[in-house]
């Protein structure tokens, strides 16, 4: 078919030659576009999907030109002006095409790529993930791992075949999040004597400590490195896709399973830009079989459909042209760009497309706020923030750790305890993982931990302090109180002792350190303890104090300093919570009580 294709663009090639009788010339341009065209044709696969048949209509104007340039050269009569007509007919067309499509004559068309966009306040409409289920493995410590763990197969099939970190694919299988990287053809040579790729590798996105698994034995015929009728986007061309545009090859588990290859099928919709997802086709890597999925319709294991690459332009669009182009070009207000869009699974088990996004200023690392676009189905909607960048944020966890040598990669934006948060974890110089970091997207504070769930407890108690990290209106409510002990054990963990204590009655354990305080080592089963922590529905709380009235110290003089200081900051951070709370509750109250209540507060300070 693709031959077909270019034979008929050597055919309407010499066609103006042929008109005006310059038989001579037009089979010396017919042979030599009979050797060279056909295979260009079947080489760049080209979709007719964009306006004047792409890249075929290019060819077809090189061999015009060449023809117009035959047929001046010999001056024959009226045949050079009518062989150049055909070239400068098309040539005028394109140009006009083009222009048409421009972003100067189809500004709010550009800006309005994006769809209808639904404001929302992004506390209450993202919930809070378990932090047992996030997104812990970067892409570069996936590749790593993938690598080493293909190293290690019998039968060194590493030499044959190769993965590509273009191809590696985060997704949901079977309720957990895991890479996927197809093992394709390393050559023309591997392929012509294999004839079939083994399988894939996956590795596990949740737990960076468990090995890749390599799962061979399947026979992929249909893959993106294969050759002839075998290559995945040529056998979609010569099967129904030659007037569509293919896009974002994905290899996806269903459920049962079974790999499929995901491809997204779109069209341009503004000229020769503008692209739009129309659907997916599903195709079956041994047999080739494939069926096509309009967007809506999607089966539900399927998690790409809408690429990163569209959403990125449809935001970047739209934050340089909503407000007209000459804005964008001469005046730039408010003029915003897209960071690069990162898909997060949400507490509801659905994939997003998450983007930041901030002003077109190279030096401004504040956000003005978030896209979360759906990747099934391309809706939007937008989340008005302030804060730092995903810039921002890796360079808040390398100055944390960087003294190690370690760095952040991949933030995952989350809901934690109501604060926008992004989860970072931190590798080696070498892509291993070392730990876990938390940040605060409004104050760029830092909480570290070994896995996620002990960094959620350090930051849920960085949050509980308040204090100069962390903005009031952000702080978590601490509680106190006096309980009874009856149970207390110990672990170590990493090289430190962690103390686990529960009372008779609690809902909760609450750990701590002794750092904490030196009578938690020696606290026993029955004792009484005051003890601090963060106002939390978690089942296990880390103190943020802790003081065992059944062992009595000697306090020196600077500690007794300390202590006071301490008592007269805490008695502070308390009326500053008291009187935040009066304020909110003013807020919601109207005019007449608000005025009945300074009147009753005037009155009480003159009885005073």
């Amino acid at each position: 078919m693709l031959i077909l294709t270019g034979l008929l663009v050597v055919f309407l090639g010499v066609l103006p030659l042929l008109l005006v009788r310059n038989f001579k010339e037009a089979m010396f341009l017919a042979v030599v576009g009979v050797l060279v065209v056909p295979l260009l044709i079947y080489g760049l696969i080209p979709s007719f999907a964009l306006p004047f048949f792409g890249v075929a209509g290019i060819i077809l104007v090189f061999l015009w030109i060449a023809g117009a340039g035959y047929a001046w050269e010999k001056e024959d009569g009226s045949s050079p002006l009518i062989s150049s007509a055909f070239p400068v007919i098309l040539l005028l067309a394109f140009g006009v095409r083009g222009c048409a499509g421009s972003e100067f004559v189809q500004t709010k068309e550009y800006s309005n790529l994006i769809g209808q966009v639904e404001k929302r306040v992004w506390t209450k409409d993202v919930q809070p993930q378990d932090p047992k289920h996030l997104r812990l493995v970067p892409k570069d410590n996936a590749v790593w791992a993938a690598r080493k763990q293909l190293g290690q197969v019998e039968g060194a099939i590493g030499s044959q075949f190769e993965i590509s970190e273009s191809e590696f694919t985060l997704q949901r299988i079977n309720g957990e999040l895991w890479y996927v990287t197809p093992l394709d053809f390393s050559g023309l040579g591997v392929w012509w004597s294999k004839g079939v790729a083994p399988g894939y590798v996956k590795v596990h996105a949740e737990d960076p400590r468990r090995p890749a698994i390599v799962v061979t034995g399947l026979e992929f015929r249909y893959t993106p490195e294969a050759f002839f009728s075998k290559d995945l986007e040529r056998h979609l061309w010569e099967n129904g896709y030659a007037f569509k545009g293919l896009t974002d090859y994905s290899l996806e588990i269903d459920e049962a399973g079974k790999p499929w290859w995901v491809v997204t099928v779109y069209k341009p919709t503004l000229a020769w830009w503008g692209d739009k997802a129309l659907g997916v086709a599903i195709v079956d890597p041994r047999t080739g079989d494939s069926t096509f999925h309009e967007i809506g319709k999607v089966p539900e294991w399927v998690d790409r459909v809408v690429p990163s690459e569209f959403i990125a332009s449809y935001i970047q669009y739209n934050g340089s042209l909503k407000k007209g182009w000459w804005n964008s070009f001469w005046t730039k207000d408010g003029l915003t760009e897209p960071e690069e869009p990162r898909i997060v699974y949400g507490a509801d088990g659905d994939p997003y497309w998450v983007t930041g996004v901030t002003s077109q200023n190279r030096n401004d690392d504040a956000l003005v706020g978030v896209y979360y676009t759906d990747s099934r189905t391309g809706k939007s909607v937008f989340y008005s923030a302030s804060g730092g960048t995903d810039a921002a944020v890796l360079g808040a966890v390398d100055s944390a750790v960087g003294f190690k040598r370690w760095h952040g990669a991949d933030p995952v934006l989350c809901n934690i305890y109501d604060t926008m948060a992004s989860v970072v974890p931190v590798l080696g110089e070498n892509y291993t993982f070392q730990s876990v970091a938390i940040v605060n997207v409004k104050t760029l504070g830092v909480a570290v931990g070994d896995d996620a769930v002990s960094a959620y407890r350090n930051y849920q108690v960085m949050l509980s302090k308040g204090g100069e990290q962390i903005a009031p209106e952000t702080a978590i409510k601490e509680i106190r109180e006096t309980v009874t002990v009856t149970r207390i054990a110990s672990e170590i963990k990493d090289g430190e002792t962690i103390y686990y204590l529960y009372s008779l009655g609690k809902d909760q354990i609450f750990t701590g350190q002794s750092e904490l305080s030196a009578k938690l080592p020696v606290t026993l089963p029955g004792d009484q303890v005051e003890i601090r922590y963060p106002n939390s529905d978690q089942d296990v709380v880390p103190l943020t104090g802790f003081d065992n009235s059944a062992v009595m110290l000697r306090l020196s003089a600077n500690q007794l300093a300390v202590k006071e200081a301490s008592q007269t900051r805490d008695a502070k951070e308390k009326v500053r919570s008291d009187a935040s709370d009066a304020r909110g509750q003013i807020q919601n109250m109207s005019n007449t009580e608000v005025q009945a209540l300074l009147e009753l507060r005037a009155k009480q300070h003159e009885e005073r």
